[in-house]
C-alpha cells in the first residue's frame, strides 16, 4: 500500500477511535495531523480545535494548529497558537523557531531573532534544525 493509502487508512482508524471515545484529545490531535498531511485543511483545523477544547494544556495541539494556521496564511492566529504552545512548554524549540518564522513574515525581525536564539538555547544538542536556525539568525543579523 502506498503512503496515501496508509494515511487514509490511519484516518479511518482514528475516526473509529473517536466514535468509541470522543473525549480522548490525542486521537483528535492525531487525526488532525493525518488530515493536514492529506491536505484536508478544514478537517485538520476542526480536529485540532477539538483536541484543544478537550485538553487546553496540550502544547503539541496548539503548536500543530499554529503550523496549520500559518499554512492558511492566518499569521496572527499562528502567532497566538505558537505563543500558547510556548507558554505551556517553554523549552519547545520547534514552537519557538516557528513563532520566529511567523514574526519574520510579519516584519518583526528583532523579536524573531530573540525567539530563534531562545530555540537554540533550549534545544537539545542534536536538534535537527540547529544548523538551519543558526544560519537564519546570521542572515537576519547581516541585513
Amino acid at each position: 500500500m502506498n503512503r496515501l493509502g496508509r494515511k487514509k487508512e490511519a484516518r479511518e482508524l482514528l475516526t473509529r477511535c473517536i466514535e468509541r471515545d470522543p473525549e480522548f484529545e490525542k486521537v483528535w490531535f492525531n487525526r488532525g495531523v493525518i488530515n493536514a498531511a492529506l491536505e484536508n485543511i478544514e478537517e485538520a483545523l476542526s480536529d485540532y480545535n477539538k483536541a484543544i477544547e478537550l485538553e487546553p494544556k496540550y502544547a503539541n495541539a496548539w503548536y500543530s494548529r499554529g503550523n496549520l494556521r500559518r499554512r492558511m496564511r492566518d499569521f496572527e492566529g499562528s502567532l497566538e497558537d505558537q505563543t500558547r504552545a510556548i507558554e505551556l512548554k517553554p523549552d519547545f524549540p520547534e514552537a519557538l523557531a516557528n513563532r520566529a518564522d511567523v514574526k519574520v513574515t510579519l516584519g518583526k525581525v528583532t523579536d524573531a531573532i530573540r525567539d530563534y536564539k531562545k530555540a537554540l538555547e533550549v534545544a537539545p544538542p542534536g536538534w535537527s534544525y540547529r544548523r538551519k536556525v543558526k544560519k537564519i539568525v546570521r542572515d537576519l543579523q547581516e541585513q
